[in-house]
């Protein structure tokens, strides 16, 4: 059941992630945005991952590119230590 709805809202999810929204921000505001897309990139690498690696691939906000790089860097520990 819940492969289908995160399937159904992968446009939603990379609209999210890509949005250009961490500049005139607060810091809080700016570290909620990031956890945030560091949250549903995992979200969309763990269910789609072809779709993530095609995100991953189109963006060129090097400070984006740099959160979803260490959004790997968590799966890949949590995989890792949990065997997820």
């Amino acid at each position: 059941l819940f492969r289908p709805i995160i399937l159904s809202t992968i446009p939603t999810i990379e609209k999210i992630i890509t949005a250009p929204n961490l500049e005139d921000n607060s810091k809080d505001s700016t570290r909620e945005k990031i956890g945030d897309k560091i949250e549903l990139f995992s979200i969309l690498a763990s269910e789609a991952p072809e779709n993530a690696k095609a995100l991953l691939e189109s963006v060129k906000d090097p400070k984006l590119i740099r959160i979803l790089q260490y959004a790997i860097k968590r799966l890949a520990l949590k995989q890792k230590l949990y065997g997820e």
